[in-house]
């Protein structure tokens, strides 16, 4: 019988983590239903060191295994420790500012059992108005990301999915790691989650390395997931703008070469430059900006504890 780890990584998530858990248990409820078995799902939040209630809620829901990091380790880390937790062959990872269908599991299961070759699977994303929001398509090459960073998002969006058929299993380059399936042997193959990256480009980079160990990408359209776009990202943005730019030039290096990092560092520099002249970002953002985009060796991890651990600590 198929199970699944569903990982859920949190900090200060304490506005979405309760319905988001709540559609979870809806969602595991009934595919233990059509299954006619229990305790083929597994709910598993790691949280990243929240200061606000997101810890005590968790603990409210008596299905949910709870582990709490002694520090912010970012996304990845918290994926890696999440999958020890279970050898379920079927692994989903959902932000905690996801809801999702009560079917989703079951469409996403259907798919793992008719394509051998799944390896991650990306569900259909929703904005909470029930509009469409972008999932699923090529990699980015270099061209598209610089462009991206000057263009018009309207206009990035529509030269990434102008291919796109929407078929209701549609194979893809990569998914978004907001609502992301992975068969655990593509984890196994890839060595986990690459914990260089902090936040973003993890999910990209997952999807690049199990494509090049033989396994393939699809978007599902049966597996519905209403997600609140970067609605926890916009409370940290001081370190979430960092976070997307040293993950920026972790991936380019990692894939790409030392030159074509090199490029986006100083593209990157130039938008930044223009942010501060116009939007007059928070000094410590300024900061730690400025130590991603001059210095090529820097632990983002742990420059980002020192800022945030409490003072007695």
């Amino acid at each position: 019988m198929n199970r699944w780890l569903i990982i859920v990584v949190t900090y200060n998530s304490q506005e979405v983590i309760g319905d988001c858990l709540s559609s979870l248990l809806i969602a595991a409820g009934e595919y233990e239903r059509i299954k006619r078995a229990s305790g083929l799902c597994q709910i598993c939040v790691v949280d990243n060191c929240s200061y606000d209630s997101t810890v005590p809620i968790v603990k409210t829901f008596r299905e949910v295994t709870l582990i709490v990091s002694n520090e912010n380790g970012g996304f990845a880390r918290a994926v890696n420790m999440g999958l020890r937790q279970s050898d379920a062959p079927f692994v989903f990872l959902l932000n905690p500012d996801c809801l999702v269908d009560r079917r989703c599991l079951i469409a996403l299961t259907n798919v793992f059992e008719q394509q051998p070759q799944a390896g991650v699977l990306g569900l259909h994303l929703r904005n909470p108005d029930g509009t469409f929001q972008p999932s699923g398509g090529p990699f980015p090459s270099l061209v598209d990301f610089l462009l991206s960073l000057f263009l018009p998002r309207s206009i990035t969006i529509a030269r990434r999915f102008r291919a796109r058929q929407f078929d209701p299993i549609e194979p893809v380059d990569e998914v978004s790691g907001a609502a992301m399936a992975v068969r655990r042997s593509a984890f196994q193959a890839t060595e986990m989650m690459d914990e260089s990256f902090f936040l973003y480009f993890e999910d990209l980079d997952l999807c690049m390395r199990a494509k090049r160990a033989g396994y393939r990408v699809f978007w599902v359209r049966d597996a519905l997931a209403f997600h609140h776009w970067s609605l926890s990202i916009k409370k940290v943005l001081w370190v979430s703008r960092p976070a997307f730019m040293h993950s920026a030039l972790t991936y380019f290096r990692k894939h790409y070469g030392t030159a074509a990092a090199t490029l986006m560092r100083l593209s990157l520099l130039f938008r930044y430059v223009t942010r501060c002249v116009i939007g007059k970002p928070q000094p410590l953002e300024v900061w730690l900006s400025w130590r991603v985009l001059s210095s090529r060796e820097l632990d983002f991890r742990k420059l980002v504890n020192q800022i945030c651990r409490p003072a007695g600590s």
